[in-house]
């Protein structure tokens, strides 16, 4: 065969396994088996066992034809063998196809070279990653006796819930897992973060390293902080490996529903605890259980003896959706109104709602009169014109203003100039913009204008990365434990972690019971054998609108108790309902 046909086709393979390694090592659903390392090992290995082929042939053309074949191949492939561990002469090779050979020959001799460096420095990396998890496992296991947080991936996501963990368990062993070591690599800067952190890291997956090693009486927590696809993965080969496993913990990031159905399916029997974490929801509930009392304290009076709460949401994305729903049912308060208008660009934006909470926007409809708010969306509306401007003028005094565009930029320009305006028509309320940026939140805290001295905009930036993934967000806190003991009185602490239904709904219940209190609703912080029949009724009536509005904005309507199709019997004004299920709000 033709000393170019040795030369071209490994040549060839070379070039592709290079491209397809990069390929492996950009993508973000990278496949173990198909990971970068080992792509360029079989890749070279087949170059170089196609360049030795004819140095072999060459060498026992004289034999018979079936045990020429034969021989080339093997020793062709003990020789591509022995190019990883450094024990082939790179001389010998080219000195045995010829020296005068033109073009083709010099072509060769520069493959063989490249092919000579490049095996042994595959064989040093896999050595060295082999050595680096041998040391991680080794420090793994001085921490046995340690709880350990074990995250699926090194991200920004993940290293900001990692150092408040560290910051407020000095004693817990953080892990991480996936992360790769190479210089080049996007999260080459977070590794170094890590190890500062004095974090241990394993370049294999999380799946794969045993953490049942672990000593029995300490906790193993599990954090699947990755995109959605990837975190339900892993989550579900979590759940079979460690479900049996006693004192532990996993918490699924994941915002899609497929992602309850399945964790709720795989968690039967399990002594592990799962919690499927939806970073928007709990960011939502965070800032309404710490902020909420100011949306209420902002409140105008109304000619009717009420107090009215005019809130504007700015943009209908994943924030402006779940904070829209919020309110309904958080601001179902004696003695307070909402009227809640609602911006998006999209066309198609009250379509949507709608979709999702049929019943919700109706909240003047004779079937549920008892509510408290009225809903206005505004769809089709672009924020940076004259159109949202005269909506503005439509809607009078605004008291709290929620901006959520997606886009911190956005959301910082949309802030300032909704304080602009409204100063400008004599109104200054509340306003909440949410800032990804941790580090920009920091420096917009408290900022003003150019005036000496200046004036604050008095605007409130939320949801910045370290307040999304903090431990008091993600793990368990205060509140949640306050709502577990509202469930317990009718259902099990299984059921309450089991089922994110009684997880959201006992939540919801104990935030606004809790908002109930500091508003000094009398009775409110009483047990119901002390309350006197008047606070008795008054609380009766304001538990059942929240929940009322809670359950429309889950979705649900009035119909025959069914929660696969989310109707209810009980979405009725107060007096149409039971005694038993009147007591049934008292508690």
């Amino acid at each position: 065969m033709n000393i170019w046909t040795y030369v071209l086709i490994p040549g060839a393979i070379l070039a592709i396994t290079v491209i397809a390694a990069a390929i492996s090592a950009a993508s973000k659903h990278r496949d173990k088996v198909m990971s970068p390392i080992n792509i360029m090992f079989v890749g070279v290995f087949l170059a170089s066992f196609l360049v030795f082929c004819p140095v072999y042939a060459n060498e026992f053309r004289g034999d018979i034809r079936g045990v020429f074949d034969i021989k080339t191949f093997l020793v062709s492939v003990h020789n591509a063998i022995k190019l990883f561990v450094v024990d082939s002469d790179y001389q010998s090779v080219i000195d045995a196809i010829g020296k005068n050979r033109g073009i083709a020959a010099a072509a060769y001799s520069v493959l063989c070279a490249i092919l000579f460096v490049l095996a042994p420095l595959l064989t040093f990396g896999f050595i060295l990653s082999f050595f680096k998890n041998l040391t991680a496992y080794r420090r793994y296991l001085f921490s046995f006796s340690k709880d350990a947080y074990i995250f699926s991936e090194l991200n920004s996501k993940s290293m900001a819930l990692a150092r408040d963990i560290k910051e407020n368990h000095k004693s817990a062993v953080i892990v991480f897992t996936d992360v790769s070591q190479d210089r080049e690599s996007d999260i080459y800067e977070l590794a170094e973060q890590a190890q500062e952190l004095g974090a241990i890291c394993f370049s294999r997956d999380i799946l794969s390293v045993r953490f049942d090693i672990h000593s029995k009486a300490k906790k193993l927590i599990f954090l699947t902080v990755d995109d959605e696809n990837d975190s339900l993965k892993l989550s579900l080969g979590l759940i079979r490996k460690y479900g049996l496993r006693q004192k532990t913990e996993l918490f699924a990031f994941s915002t899609c529903i497929e992602s309850e159905l399945l964790l709720n399916a795989a968690n039967k029997n399990l002594n592990m605890k799962v919690r499927r974490i939806n970073p928007v929801r709990s960011l939502t509930y965070d800032i309404i259980d710490k902020s909420g009392e100011n949306i209420f304290r902002s409140a105008r009076d109304c000619e009717n003896g009420k107090k009215l709460i005019s809130a504007i949401v700015v943009g209908m994305g994943e924030y402006g959706f779940e904070m829209t729903k919020a309110l309904t049912w958080l601001c179902q308060m004696p003695g307070y109104e909402l009227k809640l208008n609602v911006f998006d660009s999209d066309e198609a934006a009250e379509r949507r709602f709608l979709m999702n909470c049929p019943e919700l926007v109706r909240g003047d409809d004779s079937t549920h009169p008892e509510n408290r708010y009225d809903i206005t969306i505004h769809p089709g509306i672009e924020i940076n014109t004259a159109e949202f401007m005269q909506e503005l003028e439509k809607i009078g005094a605004v008291t709290y203003a929620f901006v959520s565009l997606g886009d911190d930029t956005q959301n910082i320009e949309t802030a300032v100039r909704l304080r602009s305006v409204l100063l400008n028509a004599g109104y200054s309320p509340m306003i909440q913009a949410v800032v990804y940026d941790s580090e920009k939140k920091e420096l917009l805290c408290g900022v003003g204008n150019f005036e000496n001295p200046p004036k604050p905009y008095n605007i409130d930036f939320v949801g910045d990365l370290r307040s999304i993934y903090s431990g008091e967000a993600v793990l368990s806190t205060e509140l949640e434990r306050f709502a577990l003991g509202r469930h317990m009185r009718y259902g099990s602490e299984e059921s309450f972690w089991a089922y994110e239904y009684n997880y959201r709904s006992s939540m919801a219940s104990a935030i606004h019971i809790e908002m109930c209190k500091r508003l000094a609703i009398p009775g409110a912080d009483k047990a119901p054998s002390e309350r006197t029949p008047e606070e008795l009724d008054v609380l009766r009536h304001t538990e059942h609108s929240r929940w009322n509005a809670y359950m429309r904005s889950e979705g649900y309507r009035r119909g025959p108790k069914n929660h696969m199709a989310k109707t209810h019997a009980m979405l009725v004004p107060f007096d149409e309902l039971p005694l038993s299920e009147q007591e049934k709000d008292d508690a």
